[in-house]
């Protein structure tokens, strides 16, 4: 948009343009959504949509989901941006210290050094990671890694194509949840161990989070 090239989106945390937000959350039994407004440091709910997909019918569970997501999206604001986050249970999380501190220079290793942890290869994962904490004194730092095999990701997106959505961003769900945790001012100085439970319909995922790090998910 040219008002984003003109002035930039937001400086920090505060939103000088605003912007709405559909969050999609894709799963076997049920397509949820979320529609958030995020104008100056206000991040405002507006709606929340649930659709049921009726795996018991004899139309199949994926063109199912696409009539769920299609159902969501014509009652949605129609200029939303759309985020849409894969579930845990299809991710492989693993945990690194790498002897670098810069986010770039991880990325360049860090499918080298990820691999021999892998139940299939490299060359077959889409591969994330996040840094869980800087070692200053030696510039090291522990990461958690999440890969995921391309196909589960092809196969979300073609799910979405066929509804019409463009997503603009496509995360992990638990690093969502404790990005969220990690911006919440109550917890921001919170030691000791916390566990994020997040209870699906079909799987629940936990997320450890000790002295502010993350840990593991499972």
């Amino acid at each position: 948009m040219l008002k984003n090239v003109l002035i930039p989106e937001k400086i920090g945390s505060y939103y000088l343009v605003g912007k709405r937000v559909l969050g999609l959350d894709i799963s076997k039994s049920h397509v949820c959504a979320i529609q958030v407004m995020m104008r100056g440091k206000t991040i405002t709910i507006e709606k929340v949509f649930q659709e049921v997909v009726d795996n018991g019918a004899t139309t199949p569970g994926q063109e199912k989901i696409v009539e769920a997501l299609r159902a969501i999206m014509g009652q949605a604001h129609k200029k939303c941006v759309i985020h849409t986050a894969l579930p845990s249970n299809l991710i492989i999380f693993k945990t690194l210290r790498l002897p670098f501190v810069d986010r770039e220079k991880i990325a360049m290793i860090i499918n080298y050094e990820i691999e021999p942890l892998l139940p299939f290869a490299a060359s077959d994962a889409l591969v994330d990671f996040i840094i869980t904490k800087i070692h200053p004194e030696d510039s090291s730092s522990e990461v958690l890694v999440a890969a995921v095999q391309k196909h589960h990701v092809i196969q979300h997106l073609d799910m979405l194509a066929q509804a019409g959505v463009d997503p603009e961003v496509v995360a992990v769900d638990m690093f969502n949840l404790y990005a969220l945790y990690e911006r919440i001012p109550t917890y921001q100085q919170h030691m000791g161990g916390v566990a994020l439970i997040d209870i699906g319909f079909t799987h629940t995922t936990i997320a450890y989070i000790f002295n502010r790090q993350l840990r593991m998910i499972r």
